[in-house]
């Protein structure tokens, strides 16, 4: 598949193809027939769906925690690349968020409760989404992160 229909299939897995219409001029009747692999994508459009992927894939890069140079620096590549950063990097939080809790449930010296726990993960999920957010760690450094040495 062609790089127009990947970037198409990319932004239709959370916006809809009437939004993507507007948002980036193509007829929906186009999109339509593009989306399903019936059709190329006409030239005249190819930009303007890059456009709107580039501008999606930094907005959800941003969501599933990438600083906003990484984000702008991933949106660039691939639909496929993207799906993995996306990925990888939630899991690199929640795994990192899973260390944090560990060592607060080891501290305590005594078993926790459901509440007590749900509340550390909370405490402990925003401070490390917000700490990766704010990095100025290149991703593949913070794919080492927690890792042994």
């Amino acid at each position: 598949m062609n790089i127009d229909f990947r970037r198409i299939s990319y932004t239709l897995m959370r916006k809809s193809q009437a939004w993507l219409s507007e948002a980036s001029g193509v007829p929906r009747s186009t999109l339509s027939y593009v989306a399903r692999g019936l059709r190329e994508l006409p030239k005249q459009y190819s930009s303007s769906i890059r456009n709107v992927y580039q501008s999606e894939a930094y907005y959800n890069m941003k969501a599933s925690g990438l600083s906003t140079t990484q984000a702008n620096r991933f949106r660039w590549y691939s639909p496929e690349t993207v799906l993995n950063v996306e990925s990888t990097i939630s899991m690199k939080i929640n795994y990192c968020t899973l260390g944090a809790i560990g060592k607060k449930l080891q501290g305590l010296g005594r078993p926790a409760t459901e509440e007590e726990v749900l509340s550390l993960w909370e405490e402990a999920h925003d401070a490390v989404f917000e700490g990766i957010q704010e990095s100025k760690e290149p991703y593949e450094d913070i794919m080492k992160y927690g890792e042994k040495k």
